[in-house]
């Protein structure tokens, strides 16, 4: 589930995982009540270009990454590599904590809170698509999922839209063996996902499953505004030890993310739902502020 090897992961991060997502079973489950019920019939990048077409006038830029964020107390100044700077009483963070690193603050954040970002990694999480022209799957009698243990692939299913015509087997690659897979060229990633899948469904090498229309691979640690997923990934025995600085406000900077939900998390519902728990402790903030001044 978080593309990491059970050595790296704490019971405690484990669980935490499971009770804010109602259950091991929930997050495994396909069923109404389960984290993989719905998927966006245009995909998930939808989502966010929906969003960004209801702020509108300029005010998401793209093509702007952040390069330094600097506080003096007052107010919080956001400059990005194109020389951009943009100032504000508050600053939403809502890059994954393992990123922390890539960013310049100042002054630099308080040590505690440091030490437990520095720590946190993504996990190896990797994704092939593969496209064909028919769900030849069903025809053998299945139904397209599977869980393996022998690898590479982990996870796969049918995500196929029959309305569109779009037939596909959706892979996931992840952990060590994805580490492993991440380094072939993408002919050699390909072959042995293929080969993986003949084993499976006991398909022969004339079999139409090794006559793709199409294959798409994705490496998320090879991205470099992503580097991994599901969600930030604390050491060892921090999710607890660190629990009093560990997404907690610094100063006039505030810290979102799916890593932070009371509920869903690691999944987009659960980023959405931070995110509404930030803004309300910015707002909160900015009326207390207001308070303060007027007494004063």
């Amino acid at each position: 589930m978080h593309s990491v090897e059970s050595t790296e992961e704490s019971a405690a991060f484990f669980i935490d995982y499971c009770r804010k997502n109602r259950g091991l079973l929930s997050i495994r489950a396909d069923g109404r009540t389960g984290g993989n019920f719905q998927s966006t019939f245009e995909g998930t990048q939808t989502i966010a270009v929906r969003i960004a077409e209801l702020v509108r006038n300029g005010k998401v830029h793209l093509s702007s990454p952040v390069a330094s964020v600097e506080g003096n107390g007052r107010q919080v100044a956001v400059t990005t590599t194109t020389g951009k700077t943009f100032i504000g009483k508050k600053c939403i963070v809502s890059l994954p904590s393992a990123m922390f690193r890539d960013l310049n603050f100042s002054p630099r954040l308080p040590k505690r809170l440091q030490e437990v970002t520095d720590a946190a990694f993504l996990g190896h999480y990797n994704k092939c698509i593969v496209i064909y022209n028919r769900a030849w799957w069903r025809d053998q009698g299945y139904n397209g999922f599977f869980l393996s243990y022998a690898g590479p692939v982990c996870v796969a299913r049918d995500t196929s839209i029959d309305d569109l015509g779009f037939y596909a087997l959706t892979c996931f690659v992840n952990g060590r063996p994805g580490r492993d897979w991440a380094k072939l060229y993408p002919h050699q990633r390909r072959k042995v996902v293929l080969e993986q899948l003949a084993k499976v469904y006991d398909q022969g090498k004339n079999s139409e499953l090794f006559r793709p229309i199409e294959m798409i691979d994705q490496i998320w640690q090879h991205e470099e505004y992503s580097k991994g997923a599901l969600t930030s990934v604390t050491a060892i025995g921090h999710l607890t030890g660190y629990a009093d600085v560990y997404g907690k406000p610094v100063g006039n900077l505030h810290f979102v993310g799916t890593e932070y939900s009371p509920e869903w998390k690691g999944y987009m519902e659960g980023a959405l739902c931070s995110g509404e728990i930030g803004t309300k402790e910015v707002v909160d903030a900015l009326q207390s502020s207001r308070r303060s001044a007027a007494k004063l």
